[in-house]
């Protein structure tokens, strides 16, 4: 063959291991919704793909010397891979289905798991077959005399493994987020096409391979030929034990890096790239060196002991990965990526130890070949060995070594098994001592070698690199300061790592609070002080379904999260509350929270199962329920990213009742407007009724759908809020009145549509979300996506709640009350408002209500109109409290002072406190003489009534009358309450300018200029705000204000 046929069949084998590992992610993505994404259901099926692998190896080693045609037959199995992966990718996105029409008993018994894992058998054995074939074939090819043996095997290994780098790194990056699973399958496809009409080409252009005469006679499971020494079936066995090892510490690397990379489309692909780059590498130098050594045993034993005290090295420098990180993004600053700066990190450390492994297996290969008419049977077999040792790392290591033991000993179990095959290669072939003991330190040091420290990692999944304005001394700090985070338990499960941790820096109570996550982000958190307490969007989580549904009788839960949920429904009425969780880890941590006596697991109406929610609701084994809750809440994680698409939703509307609700929990960390926007529109094209509830600041929205147009009594709602062991639950919202739960809701359902139509659904197909946020982890997002549902807040409540036309203004002054003692939206407040006023009409019996609502938001022009027909409609304290308060952030001091006077009858000791500050103001010393002298001599009394504007009131007067020390005095105390008050805090440093004080003005004054500036700026937007809808006047006022300010 002339040098450009090796270079194009090269290239041919490069791109086999391209789409290979292309089709593993893609097929096994796509049946993780089949079979449920449990470590156990995808490591069997990791391991069905591998023993394809293998029997393909091993099959096509021992008929190898039959084949005259290797390359067309190797060309003609490409292109039988194409035909089957364009069919099978429908059978697999439809499995749910079919496993669905099986009679099976019960669908996750044994017969049960066993039925369903014979089905993928049969769909992933054929083409995993073909895939494995493919090495012994090239080998046939490549190697016809015992020249160079060693470098051929290398440099096809090498070339395969390294297709394989670029299928698993462009799986992740590049064809799942630029064409979606289909179209990627599809171009994969036509790729194998491309290699069959290529290798069709080529082999025209070869000569047929003359068949041998078999010189001995095997069995077909004859290994090795029989004149093969012990040191060589060492070997053999070794390739197994390198395929074991080299798998163990990927499962442990994997799970540190899924935290440190993210478990994400990118991470977890970037993960399997770096691994297989330092095999591929490893392969490919060795490949160049590897006929030059005359004793390739010793070769073998010495790369083994340096590559398992590598692998040793680099399981504790990723300990200090995440330090690492942050001292490179520190010095760099935002000139490279955080993920550029993970992955170079990462690729150092991994580099050398994956090398050493990928270099073992060809060079066990090449020691195991003594003629050259042997090479492709002895190529398969070797695969085929090293290839069920993976399988067995895969399933012992990541479904029993490590969630028994944890991953020290895991990792340390591989590394010892590698080095007593050592010891026993070494006794075999060396008399000399020297060799043995080193074999034998070297398992010394594996048992007393550190293993992996999860602590530091979980702290970095919310802290991806150093901002500019944080010091160096502060980073290191955060990350070598074991106070920063103290972890009461890490608990290394089958799906990720689960830790319970308390947090010093979070206020001086921090000992009462314990947070849950998986995987070092947040999942939920106890408050040891007030367990039975739900946390807020927990609490609504669940609640808001309950209360919704009509006479509901069963409930399903995704995920147990901190169990509040389940908390919540099991302690009703229900029948059944049956939770489906998809890590024992949760349910360990759960155990201790409660020390070992979890009341919640006690209830009779609990169903609780280890599995994946969405295998089990897509069965449609169990439902129809009336309430499906689902807690996870991290939309891009893989394993959850499922639970946020189309066919999620279909499959959870299928297992509703007619009148049944679905309440979503969706988290806008790491989320944009875009993203945002495709899931509520891919939630709301699945259901045609319900909306969303949040609130402003928070970063959580619940979802409601449902398949009919049910709405909240108000009835119903009021008991509820009657029941004082709901109320207790509920006190995070605080759930005080069925308005103070009402006021979360956000949008409806037809307005989210009409907002979102241009946005993309988001499918298992496409995994939209998924992808971009993904690569938002890494890059930060931004927009807040929490602004644009506070924005598009129409206050159409009647979607929701039931409500008559006459029942409406008395609905939304009950609204407007709930949440009148917290208004961070002025949006939200406002349209309510403005709905409270259109139903309302001209009744003067809401006039007083109308003035304090407009009075709450500064818009003062209008509330003095309210209020000053409210006290000629009905004489009474609040109204004329109500009124003195406006006129006084009116600056109209005369006028609040003359209808004190004129209301004398129906004042209080606030009325009086108000009135001081008027009469001062207005420079009355007679009157605010008289008051001032009244209001101090009843200080006590006067301040139950009057609260800290007591001192507001009479450090004003003091201050008009230059009283200066006694306005001092006054000032200060109200200020250490009312901290950002700027009329009281002007005074005050006047007041120490009076009397000379100056340094302590000086400590006043920077926040003071600070607070006019941030003051004036929230002025302007809302007077900007009402000249919008229309209150010029109110708009006016506030800008007086405003610039009133400016020369300061």
């Amino acid at each position: 063959m002339n040098r450009l046929m090796v270079f194009l069949i090269a290239v041919l084998f490069f791109f086999s291991g391209l789409t290979s590992l292309v089709y593993e992610t893609l097929w096994i993505r796509v049946l993780s919704l089949g079979v449920g994404s449990t470590s156990a259901s995808m490591g069997l099926v990791l391991s069905i793909f591998f023993f394809g692998l293998s029997m393909g190896s091993f099959i096509a080693g021992k008929f190898s010397y039959r084949i005259k045609k290797p390359l067309l037959t190797y060309g003609i199995l490409e292109g039988l891979i194409g035909v089957y992966s364009l069919a099978v990718i429908y059978i697999l996105f439809d499995f749910h289905k079919i496993l669905g029409y099986l009679p099976l008993e019960g669908s996750f018994s044994w017969f049960g798991v066993t039925m369903k894992f014979f089905l993928v058998f049969i769909f992933l054995s054929i083409p995993t077959i073909f895939m494995g074939a493919s090495l012994p074939l090239l080998v046939k090819i490549f190697v016809k005399n015992d020249k160079n043996l060693g470098r051929k095997l290398g440099l096809l290994y090498g070339l395969n493994t390294m297709g394989a780098v670029f299928g698993a790194f462009l799986a992740g990056f590049y064809f799942i987020p630029t064409f979606g699973i289909l179209k990627s399958n599809h171009m994969m496809a036509i790729l194998n096409f491309t290699i069959l009409i290529i290798a069709y080409l080529l082999q025209k252009k070869l000569a047929p391979i003359e068949i041998p005469p078999r010189r001995d006679k095997k069995s077909f499971f004859t290994l090795l030929p029989k004149n093969s020494s012990m040191a060589k079936k060492f070997i053999l066995i070794s390739c197994g034990i390198v395929g074991f090892t080299s798998i163990t510490a990927e499962v442990v690397w994997n799970k540190y890096l899924g935290i440190f990379l993210g478990s994400n489309i990118f991470g977890l692909g970037l993960i399997l790239s770096l691994f297989l780059l330092g095999i591929a590498l490893g392969s490919l130098i060795l490949s160049i060196y590897v006929e030059k050594v005359k004793d390739k045993i010793n070769l073998f034993i010495t790369l083994a002991i340096l590559g398992v005290g590598l692998t040793l090295a680099a399981t504790y420098l990723l300990n200090g990965a995440p330090l690492l990180v942050h001292l490179a993004s520190y010095y760099l600053g935002a000139t490279v990526s955080v993920l550029t700066i993970k992955s170079v990190i990462t690729g150092i450390i991994l580099f050398i130890p994956t090398s050493f492994f990928g270099a073992l297996l060809p060079l066990g290969t090449r020691i195991l070949v003594d003629d050259h008419y042997d090479t492709p049977e002895i190529v398969g077999t070797a695969y085929t060995i090293n290839t069920i040792g993976s399988i067995l790392g895969s399933c012992l290591s990541g479904l029993v070594f490590i969630p028994i033991f944890g991953s020290a000993f895991t990792l340390k179990f591989g590394l010892v098994l590698l080095i007593l095959i050592v010891l026993f290669i070494t006794a075999r072939k060396f008399k000399n001592p020297l060799p043995l003991s080193i074999s034998l330190l070297a398992l010394f040091v594996i048992f007393f070698a550190p293993g992996i420290d999860f602590k530091n990692i979980i702290k970095s999944a919310y802290y991806q690199r150093a901002s500019s304005d944080s010091s160096l001394t502060e980073v290191m700090k955060y990350f070598s300061d074991k106070e920063g985070e103290e972890f009461k338990l890490i608990i290394e499960g089958k799906s990720g790592i689960i830790s319970l941790s308390q947090v010093p820096y979070e206020g001086d109570d921090w000992q009462d609070y314990i947070r849950l996550k998986t995987n070092g982000l947040n999942e939920s958190f106890y408050n040891l002080e007030r367990i039975e307490e739900l946390p807020k969007y927990e609490g609504l989580l669940a609640f808001l379904p309950y209360a919704l549904a009509e006479d509901p009788k069963s409930a399903f839960i995704v995920g147990y999260g901190g169990g509040y949920s389940t908390d919540f429904l099991t302690s009703t009425e229900l029948d059944l509350v049956h939770v489906v969780e998809l890590e024992e880890g949760i349910m360990e941590a759960a155990d201790y929270v409660h020390k070992g006596k979890n009341p919640i697991l006690k209830r009779k109406n609990l169903k609780l199962e280890i599995e994946d929610a969405r295998f089990v609701l897509a069965t449609g084994k169990n439902g129809p329920y009336d309430i499906i809750i689902s807690q996870p809440s991290h939309s891009w994680l893989t394993g959850v990213a499922n639970l946020f698409t189309q066919e999620y939703f279909e499959i959870v509307k299928g297992n509703l009742t007619e009148k049944g609700v679905f309440s979503q929990w969706l988290n806008l960390y790491n989320m944009n407007e875009e993203v945002l926007k495709s899931i509520l529109k891919t939630f709301y094209t699945v259901f045609p009724h319900g909306g969303i509830f949040t609130n402003t600041g928070d970063e959580e929205v619940i979802l409601i759908g449902t398949k009919k147009d049910l709405k909240f009594s108000l009835e119903r709602l009021t008991v509820l809020s009657g029941n004082k062991k709901i109320r207790n639950q509920m006190a995070q919202i605080p759930f005080k009145s069925p308005y103070h739960l009402l006021a979360h809701f956000s949008i409806g359902r037809d307005d989210i549509l009409k907002l979102t139509h241009k946005a993309p659904l988001n499918t298992d197909v496409n995994a939209f979300a998924e992808v971009r946020q993904s690569k938002l982890f890494y890059q930060g997002s931004k927009s807040n996506p929490e602004e644009w549902i506070n924005n598009n807040f129409n206050s159409k409540f009647p979607e929701i709640v039931e409500l008559k036309k006459e029942q409406r203004p008395l609905f939304y002054r009950n609204m407007l009350e709930a949440v009148l003692g917290d208004i961070p939206n002025y949006n939200k407040f406002h349209l309510m408002l403005a709905k409270f006023k259109k139903f309302s009409g001209d009744n003067p019996a809401f006039y007083h209500d109308l003035g304090k609502f407009n009075l709450r938001i500064e818009r003062f022009i209008t509330a003095s109109r309210y209020l000053e027909k409210s006290l000629k409609y009905k004489k009474d304290t609040n109204t004329l409290n109500l009124l003195l308060e406006t006129y006084l952030e009116l600056k109209k001091y005369d006028k609040a002072t003359n209808t004190y006077a004129t209301n004398i009858k129906f004042k209080n000791a606030y009325s009086d406190c108000l009135a001081l500050e008027a009469s001062a103001q207005n420079k009355d010393w007679k009157k605010s003489a008289k008051l001032a002298l009244t209001i101090t001599k009843k200080y006590d009394s006067y301040f139950n009534d009057c609260g800290d504007y007591i001192n507001k009131a009479l450090g004003t007067y003091y201050y008009q009358v230059s009283d200066f020390e006694d306005a001092i005095s006054y000032f200060e105390s109200f200020l250490e309450v009312e901290k950002n008050d700027i009329g009281p805090m002007g005074m005050l440093i006047s007041s120490y300018i009076g009397i000379g004080r100056i340094s302590d003005s000086a400590d006043y004054m920077k926040s003071f200029r600070s607070l006019l500036q941030t003051e004036a700026d929230a002025l302007y937007n809302s007077a900007e705000f009402l000249k919008n809808v229309g209150l010029i006047e109110d708009a006016k006022s506030l800008e007086e204000r405003a610039h009133s300010y400016s020369p300061f």
